[in-house]
């Protein structure tokens, strides 16, 4: 990867700027999100996951901190990493709910082996989730990370990384 050092402390990854701040508050553009405190990278681009869980949006909104728990213990993250960003009901099952996850670095990206493990990690459903909080069983919809193949739908790509495909 092409790696530029710019005299203010931003670096250029490949065609993402990562914009490098000493100041704790600030505002990123669209697609990036804050890192988590202590980090010195400000605006950083998270992994996105989408996961269905069998359970209504009213039941998943008090849980939604010990779904970030879950999810973080299950991807070996912090978890101030782990971000829930969104949440929908699946129409017209609304007793399934679509939860929208970010993963974030704690540095400008998560390195190629980081961001295969954490992908595989959720194709492969190695992330355990309470089936007493969050149903009995999970469908991973999309991961998607710049640079890396989005793995939506049935996994596209996942043979790369060894994941067996799985329809949904």
């Amino acid at each position: 990867m092409d790696t530029e050092e710019r005299q203010t402390g931003d670096r250029q990854v490949g065609s993402t700027l990562y914009i490098h701040f000493s100041d704790a508050d600030c505002v990123c553009e669209e697609g990036y999100t804050n890192t988590p405190p202590g980090s010195p990278w400000r605006c950083v681009v998270p992994m996105q996951a989408t996961l269905q869980l069998e359970i209504s949006l009213e039941v998943l909104f008090p849980l939604v901190p010990e779904l970030a728990r879950e999810l973080a213990n299950g991807l070996l993250l912090l978890q101030s990493q782990v971000r829930i960003v969104g949440a929908n009901a699946v129409d017209p099952d609304l007793d399934q709910t679509d939860v929208n996850a970010d993963f974030v670095p704690l540095h400008q990206v998560f390195d190629n082996s980081t961001a295969v493990l954490l992908a595989s990690r959720l194709w492969t459903q190695q992330v355990i989730l309470d089936k007493l909080l969050f149903g009995p069983s999970y469908k991973v919809v999309c991961v998607q990370y710049p640079g890396e193949n989005s793995y939506c739908g049935n996994c596209l790509g996942c043979s790369m990384l060894g994941i067996r495909t799985r329809i949904l």
